[in-house]
This record gives structure tokens, C-alpha cells and sequence, in this order.
């Protein structure tokens, strides 16, 4: 976006600023949707599509660190599946059986 002087005018540094009555509006509104008062769709579109990029943004963001942790429950499911069905066995056979399934399959 182009300014006429160049620069953002309501912008310090890094940080948009608003007057004190749009704060107060957001904050108002931030209220309403979370104590139910209020729900999104009552809101002017321009505030409703700043609250959903930002939950996009939020969601991605943490998108890949629960795919890593599911991933990783997954396998201790799975190790101590192994371990309860196997009598004798350890985390340890089961991650060799993983490797040698990996080795066969040519991964």
C-alpha cells in the first residue's frame, strides 16, 4: 500500500496504531465473543476478517509442532502395543522391527 508521504502514518516503528476510540470498539467487541454476548457475524466484515486471518495465522503456526506430537504418540501407542501383545519383548525389538520394515521396503 503507497502512502503519499512515503510512509504509514499509523505506524511507529513496527507497531500499527489506532485511535483510542477503535480501541476501544476492539476491545469492546473482543468481550462480546468471549462471553457469547456478541458473535462474530454481528461485527463489520473488515473486524470479522481481521479476527479470521488471524486465527488462520495462529493455526498454521502451531500446525506443524501438533503433527510432530501426534506423530510422536503415535509411535509410543504403537511401542507400548508392541511391548503388551510381544511378552519378552522391549521398545527396543520394536524399534528394530520398524528398521528392518524400512530396510526391506528400501527407505
Amino acid at each position: 500500500m503507497g502512502w503519499a508521504n512515503g510512509g504509514d502514518p499509523m505506524t511507529a516503528g513496527n507497531i500499527v496504531r489506532i485511535s483510542p476510540t477503535a480501541e476501544k470498539w476492539l476491545h469492546e467487541w473482543a468481550d462480546a465473543l468471549a462471553d457469547g454476548s456478541k458473535s462474530l457475524a454481528q461485527l463489520p466484515p473488515a473486524v470479522t476478517t481481521l479476527y479470521l486471518l488471524g486465527y488462520e495465522q495462529g493455526r498454521a503456526a502451531t500446525h506443524h509442532e501438533l503433527e510432530h506430537r501426534i506423530a510422536r504418540l503415535s509411535y509410543e501407542r504403537d511401542t507400548w502395543y508392541f511391548v503388551a501383545n510381544n511378552p519378552g519383548k522391549t521398545a527396543g525389538d520394536f524399534m528394530k522391527a520398524q528398521t528392518d520394515a524400512l530396510w526391506e521396503q528400501g527407505e
